[in-house]
């Protein structure tokens, strides 16, 4: 395999990412990857070697951070490339990976716009691909998510490039130590608690076990479902322009000239107007929930969703944005997995587990059967139609609303009241209000709820 500073020399022969007279911006987190990038690129003939801008973020959440921070200080004066520090200091009370990962990007848009940068490299490598597209093949995604991560991609006004995916995390090691380059390893990394550790410690090293090449061929199955992405969009954009009209805010659906286009297709329509026109997060659910609608027997019908709604009108389904006046909580879905804690925006901590795992509370644990539910479970605010299941021994359904009027909840208060059902949209769990007959004493699964102030008292991973 050729050298980490000729392929780079390679990838920039291909793709014309740089000219020599072009700034770069690196991330650069102090990690074996990033280091490793950011010693690469000095290490370039000078007729192709850019100039180069470091990005740091420091997000005091753990203690060694400080370290990290100062090594890339450090390294940065030693090899006079100019560095920009930004500290993260106001963390929010739940879903921190994901506004922490905010917080980054919008530094790295803000300092390309400030130094006329348009590049952003980031030190995303080989196994890092394996993982995510082991992850969303296990969670479920759409054909793009299943490709995981682009060498190039769209980033503000730019690109973002990942110059490492052909490279294993344990060669990225050893240029680090054979050319002197030094790094810094996260603690965090090291727990199985975290479901993305777990792939990198259990189940990626068992794919090499079984073929070395495992990585490379990874990077090869990503690479040719995009080239068939790529050549298929056109096609689907053309189809979509068939079916859709956009009016304004609005997007129009017609049902008739829909149904005519193939089944396979219908689907890739769907998911070209949700990720591609809409640009929200898509999963294969939210496809076959908007199939059902229009295919439906009900002429008038609605659909909500985060970010939008679907409204079937006879002959033609409107999609429209949700209105943020009218909203007086901002609309909350997630997925619950097996093995993990899910940050609340509104209320410490949800996690569903094996029923042999020791909480530290056991307080607000229901038990559940494999065979009656089916994973991943949802959690979201109740909707106006939801109904739960009532009584083990006399079994009967009632609706949420009638249960909110009925124990005499607040209006104001009822907006906020949220639901666990399970992955086919089946009510187990109205907190504090009511328990479905699926919940039990005792099972294989344990949900748990922890409040705001226990939240402390368990490990996390920030």
């Amino acid at each position: 395999m050729k050298s980490l500073v000729e392929t780079i020399q390679m990838q920039n022969q291909r793709y014309k990412y740089w000219k020599p007279t072009d700034l770069l911006a690196i991330a650069v987190s102090g990690g074996a990857d990033s280091m490793a990038l950011l010693h690469a690129l000095t290490q370039l003939p000078d007729e192709e070697r850019p100039h180069l801008l470091a990005l740091h973020v420091h997000h005091h959440l753990r203690e060694s951070a400080t370290k990290d921070w100062q090594l890339v200080e450090k390294y940065c004066q030693l090899q006079a490339i100019p560095l920009v520090v930004s500290h993260w200091q106001n963390h929010p009370e739940s879903n921190i990976e994901a506004a922490a990962r905010q917080f980054r990007y919008e530094f790295f848009a803000r300092e390309m716009k400030n130094h006329e940068a348009n590049i952003l490299l980031t030190g995303h490598h080989g196994d890092d691909q394996v993982e995510t597209i082991l992850m969303r093949l296990t969670r479920g995604s759409t054909l793009e998510g299943f490709a995981g991560m682009k060498r190039q991609r769209s980033f503000d006004n730019g690109l973002l490039v990942r110059l490492l995916l052909d490279f294993e995390k344990e060669q990225l090691y050893d240029y680090c130590i054979n050319n002197g380059v030094p790094y810094r390893e996260d603690e965090t990394n090291q727990t199985t608690e975290y479901a993305r550790n777990r792939y990198r410690h259990q189940i990626l090293p068992l794919l090499k076990q079984e073929n070395r090449k495992a990585t490379a061929h990874f990077n090869q199955f990503s690479e040719e479902l995009l080239d068939l992405l790529t050549i298929a969009e056109p096609m689907i954009e053309t189809c979509f322009n068939q079916v859709f009209e956009n009016k304004g805010k609005q997007w129009v659906l017609s049902i008739p000239l829909f149904l005519k286009q193939k089944e396979a297709m219908q689907r890739l329509i769907l998911t070209y107007f949700l990720t591609q026109v809409w640009v929200l997060p898509t999963q294969r659910q939210h496809v076959e929930k908007i199939l059902h609608l229009l295919k439906g027997d009900k002429p008038q019908a609605s659909l909500s969703f985060s970010g939008g709604v679907a409204k079937r009108r006879y002959d033609l389904i409107l999609f429209e944005p949700q209105k943020k006046e009218k909203a007086m909580v901002k609309p909350f879905q997630a997925e619950i997995h097996l093995n993990e804690w899910l940050d609340l925006p509104f209320n410490g901590r949800i996690g569903l587990f094996l029923s042999k795992k020791q909480l530290v509370t056991e307080e607000s644990v229901f038990y559940m059967k494999p065979t009656e539910v089916v994973l991943p479970l949802i959690i979201r605010y109740w909707q106006p139609g939801d109904i739960i299941q009532l009584n083990k021994k006399r079994p009967f359904t009632k609706k949420i609303s009638r249960i909110l009027i009925d124990g005499k909840v607040p209006i104001e208060k009822r907006e906020r009241v949220w639901v666990i059902t399970d992955y086919t949209g089946k009510v187990l769990w109205v907190p504090g209000y009511a328990t479905s007959i699926w919940l039990h004493d005792q099972g294989e699964f344990k949900i748990a709820v922890i409040k705001k102030e226990e939240v402390q008292n368990v490990t996390s991973r920030y």
